[in-house]
């Protein structure tokens, strides 16, 4: 069962492939959803559609199990489940982490174990065949006896059980693991990109996905009611000769009532070029030197302007947009001509940039009528387009603040920032809008038990 949930604020469209265990592709689906949705759909539907899910066009059967990958100009999320006839859900999304140099499986049981049964299952994500080597460790800390080589064709799956690993006998494998004392880890080398699961096969024919290891992301929340956390103030797009007319302000402050007594990160500024951007930047630390990340970003911003109002060059609300970001590269504004530009690209105005996505607008939840208050407002967490590359030291640059497009004053508080940085596979990294990869979906026809 897969799950596709929308979190952009229009409705839309999904297109879906699907990709059985031999690597044959089929005739891409469509799934309309409506803004903020949630659609569910299993193999039945897959294979057969089903236009009361929104779903366009179907797949017919399949061989093995399928993979899909999804596709949408929307802001979606794609996870996966099964689910068996008395009605126990798993989560089938995860997949084993990449770590220096190889995936790694934690938990793998022996073939001896009779009351359940390990699968690994290998995807070849690239577009040659992969040459992949599978070697273990027991629960003494031995190294398997041998190293179990396979062979996988591109786009294709194999799945194996801990028996066939062991002993070597099953299609395609060369060498084995022989035995082992207790549960294996496993490692799993491959010269190209793979999906590498850890599946458990329980007596009723449950299955439990063990893929998962230690969490390798980063995630760092700056609450800026208890400092500044290294954060500095930068301004752009502006001429620096006529600096003084642009009134340009930073610094930590107080938050204006009623949102006293904790202060924050505070930007001011004349937009006097219709292209002021103001921000802030810090770094984060904790990374894996050398390692590319996809980043995703959020923060929270006091502010006093209402919505509907009508300003000189745009409105004041609708017209400052909110951007953030994370570069490996230190945010610095650089004079070209005689401006001062960004160095990282962040877009411009409502557009964002490679470096940087536009989270929202100042515009508060007041009308134009009403009297100013200030009031917070938070973002939904959005990823930025290119990866990061972690330094030498394990760091990487922040970067939030406001591209204008109002011309006249603009007045900000930022009260937190959120940033996630997720470590890519060694396939490289791939744009938000690139198809989101859902690596395993069961046949109906082969366990009509399991959809």
């Amino acid at each position: 069962m897969a799950q596709v949930i929308n979190r952009s604020e229009a409705a839309g469209e999904v297109t879906i492939e699907a990709f059985d265990d031999e690597g044959v592709a089929y005739e891409p689906l469509s799934l309309s959803i409506g803004s903020g949705g949630t659609v569910h759909f299993d193999s039945f539907d897959l294979e057969d559609g089903n236009a009361g899910k929104g779903l366009s066009g179907s797949t017919g059967p399949g061989r093995g199990d399928w993979r899909l990958r999804l596709a949408s100009e929307l802001d979606i999320r794609v996870l996966s489940y099964v689910r068996t006839s008395d009605g126990f859900v798993a989560p089938m999304h995860g997949t084993a982490p990449w770590r220096d140099g190889s995936y790694r499986v934690a938990i793998f049981s022996p073939g001896s174990d009779r009351s359940q049964e390990s699968l690994l299952r290998l995807v070849n994500l690239g577009k040659a065949t992969a040459k992949v080597a599978i070697r273990g460790m027991d629960d003494a800390g031995a190294y398997s006896a041998g190293t179990v080589n396979v062979q996988i064709p591109a786009g294709a799956a194999r799945t194996y059980s801990a028996a066939e690993l062991e002993s070597g006998k099953a299609m395609g494998l060369d060498g084995s693991l022989g035995d082992g004392r207790g549960r294996w880890r496993l490692t799993v080398r491959s010269d190209r990109p793979l999906a590498v699961m850890s599946l458990l096969s329980g007596p009723a024919g449950r299955l439990t996905n063990l893929s998962n290891g230690p969490a390798d992301g980063v995630t760092q929340n700056f609450e800026f009611s208890r400092g500044e956390h290294g954060f500095v103030a930068g301004f752009a797009d502006y001429p620096p000769d006529d600096e003084e007319i642009y009134e340009l302000t930073s610094g930590y402050r107080p938050l204006p009532a009623p949102l006293e007594p904790q202060s924050a990160l505070f930007l001011s500024g004349v937009n006097r070029s219709d292209d002021l951007v103001m921000f802030y930047k810090g770094q984060v630390a904790g990374l894996v030197a050398g390692t590319a990340y996809s980043v995703s970003v959020s923060v929270e911003i006091a502010t006093d302007t209402p919505a509907g109002c009508v300003g000189v060059g745009g409105a004041p609300g609708e017209s400052v947009w909110i951007k953030a970001g994370a570069s490996e590269v230190e945010p610095l504004p650089v004079l070209e001509d005689s401006y001062l530009r960004m160095n990282i690209d962040i877009g411009n105005q409502s557009n964002g940039g490679g470096n940087a996505v536009v989270l929202g607008n100042m515009a508060n939840s007041r009308s134009c009528e009403q009297p100013r208050q200030w009031e917070r407002k938070s973002f939904q967490s959005r990823s930025i387009p290119e990866p990061v590359t972690a330094s030498a030291d394990g760091r990487a640059w922040l970067f939030f603040g406001t591209d204008s497009g109002f011309e006249s004053r603009t007045e900000v508080y930022f009260t937190r920032a959120t940033v996630t940085f997720a470590p890519l596979e060694p396939d490289g990294s791939r744009p938000a809008s690139d198809p989101i990869p859902l690596r395993w979906l069961p046949p109906r026809k082969d366990r009509p038990d399991v959809n």
